[in-house]
């Protein structure tokens, strides 16, 4: 059986200039932008012309920061051009590139939906993906501390709309960017469950890979409307360096200890001695904790944070211990920028015990 959306509906939302053309059509803003692939250094001139730098220059079929180079100045349009391509045609086999309107310092929300094949469509809550470096995901939460709930009501019917655009079925992100103003514009979609997909199953108490497989079955949906609990925020534990630009740090663990208790949550995927690959995601785990309000989920953070022990390679722990102290995120007041304009990185440090002896493995 395929557990996933249907392949035209893959490649509908999997191609961004395509899905702009479908949410457009359904009645959906998206970021002000192109809706073909632009081929010339002079196409993408016309495009800054017309929508005013800053501009975003992005790959078509990419996604997580790659194949993307923001421009804030039309001498630096041909450089971008051709590395978006490059990188574009590297990372996914396709060089084409369109661009958008660069939102400044807005912040990245995210609506979780799920559909069965009776008709039966939910939207799961928002998360606020906003704390990010290179365009690339940090902390995650739900809900969002900052979404109303007029505006939490509007994207939830954006992405079911979207939905019916791509006559989807089973589970699925739709992505947004909230500018200052209020104003929500349509991202991107992704056609499978996201990395923080757990924070949404801590509020909501439903399990969603086990909904996605019931859907596959041709079940209808275990539950009918969705009253969400309390405060969750996914940590992303990454083999990196804060301190040295988030440089990634491969090698061998040699102490890994995880943190325990109510309401924490830890996916992982590696122990003591397991070696970090300079080939794949350095990802090395998900920390979530839940707490009944935000503040709550904050003290339960910085206690799970505080237990959680891996040596031998850099993480990004550190990195989130800092920013549970910073007056941005505790507020909820933060956006896509914090991490790079508004934070002290460079005291950020990680210690580094010797690596275990390769025989050890």
């Amino acid at each position: 059986i395929w557990v996933v959306p249907s392949p035209d509906a893959i490649t509908l939302m999997g191609d961004k200039i395509s899905s702009r053309r479908a949410v457009e059509a359904a009645g959906v803003a998206g970021v002000p932008g192109t809706l073909d692939p632009l081929g010339s250094v002079e196409e993408v001139q016309e495009a800054a012309a017309e929508f005013g730098f800053p501009i975003a220059v992005k790959a078509a079929h990419g996604g997580g920061g790659k194949g993307l180079r923001v421009v804030h100045d039309a001498v630096d349009l041909a450089d971008a051009f051709e590395a978006a391509q490059r990188e574009a045609d590297a990372y996914f086999a396709n060089p084409e590139v369109y661009v958008e309107r660069y939102l400044e310092r807005p912040r990245h929300i995210e609506a979780q939906i799920i559909i069965d094949h009776h008709g039966n469509g939910v939207f799961l809550g928002e998360r606020d993906c906003s704390l990010q470096r290179r365009h690339q995901k940090l902390i995650e939460e739900t809900p969002s501390p900052v979404i109303s709930p007029e505006q939490r009501a509007a994207i939830g019917d954006a992405a079911l709309k979207v939905a019916a655009a791509a006559d989807y079925r089973n589970a699925w992100t739709v992505e947004f960017l909230l500018d200052p103003s209020g104003e929500f514009y349509f991202l991107e979609m992704n056609t499978r469950l996201q990395v923080e997909h757990t924070v949404t199953e801590m509020v909501t108490g439903i399990d969603l890979v086990r909904e996605q497989l019931r859907i596959a079955r041709g079940d209808s949906l275990s539950f009918e409307k969705v009253e969400p609990r309390g405060h969750a925020i996914e940590f992303r534990i990454n083999a990196e360096d804060p301190a040295r630009g988030f440089m990634p740090g491969p090698g061998r663990i040699v102490d890994y200890r995880e943190p325990a208790g109510f309401g924490v949550r830890v996916d992982s995927g590696y122990r003591a001695g397991s070696s970090i690959s300079q080939y794949y995601d350095n990802l090395i785990a998900k920390l979530i904790v839940w707490g009944r309000d935000r503040s709550e989920a904050l003290d339960r953070a910085r206690r799970a944070l505080a237990d959680y022990s891996i040596t031998g390679i850099p993480t990004t722990i550190p990195f989130h211990t800092a920013t549970l102290g910073h007056p941005a995120f505790v507020t909820g007041e933060y956006d896509t920028a914090t991490v790079e304009h508004d934070m002290e990185l460079d005291g950020i440090t990680h210690p580094v015990p010797p690596q275990l002896p390769e025989e050890e493995e």
